[in-house]
């Protein structure tokens, strides 16, 4: 029976897509961009990169920032900071608490069932604590873990082990909740925990997750 629940944070619980958009919307303005699907598309694809290279230790979270609006203004040959660009962008994404359908619901259920609720993500401390303030998330946690502040990225066991540092648990009794096959899910069978894919795109893969949902309401349903 599982007690200890170890939830990513976006595109898991927050409604990232949503948020990131919010923030392009108020930084292409800014900068004077063309407010076009093409470039939000390729934005997004370029931050993507950024993301599985970090993941593989290709690129550490503090050049992160700089490094994909670098890439992108270099695509459409436009004059601007990336490092001031990717400054701005942060601190207008930590507005933006969006949370996908249920999430609020689902955490709120869980723990009144006796569960104990953490948040594992890979991502920057002012943007994912001004997001869970937006959202009033912070109260449903026992323990938040970000990476900017671990100084290690998941998949990482290094992630893991800082996290066996500060809680008492037995891994038969954890289990990890994310939407990335790379990152979340990859946690667990490196660690040896068992995890709950979050699959929004309903594709066949060869990562073999514990379980597969395709909406929180069915976690709440999986874990009674």
């Amino acid at each position: 029976m599982y007690k200890h629940l170890f939830f990513d944070a976006d595109n898991t619980l927050f409604d990232f897509n949503q948020a990131e958009h919010l923030a392009l919307i108020e930084l292409f303005d800014k900068y004077s961009i063309p407010q076009a699907e093409e470039y939000f598309n390729n934005y997004v694809e370029i931050n993507e990169g950024c993301w599985r290279e970090l993941e593989k230790g290709l690129l550490d979270t503090e050049a992160l920032p700089t490094e994909r609006f670098k890439r992108f203004f270099d695509f459409y040959h436009l004059k601007a900071d990336a490092r001031t660009a990717g400054e701005d962008q942060l601190a207008m994404l930590s507005k933006h608490g969006c949370l996908l359908p249920f999430a609020y619901q689902a955490l709120t259920l869980l723990k009144e069932r006796g569960y104990k609720l953490y948040l594992i993500t890979n991502g920057y401390k002012d943007v994912q604590r001004g997001r869970l303030k937006d959202a009033n998330l912070n109260h449903f946690f026992e323990a938040i873990f970000i990476s900017e502040e671990l100084g290690v990225s998941k998949p990482d066991k290094r992630f893991f082990s800082y996290i066996e540092e500060r809680v008492e648990f037995n891994k038969k009794e954890a289990l990890i909740i994310g939407d990335s096959l790379s990152s979340d899910i990859a946690l667990g069978i490196n660690v040896g925990i068992d995890t709950c894919y979050l699959d929004h795109s309903k594709m066949a893969t060869s990562t073999l997750p514990t379980f597969t949902i395709h909406s929180l309401e069915e976690l709440s349903t999986l874990l009674k």
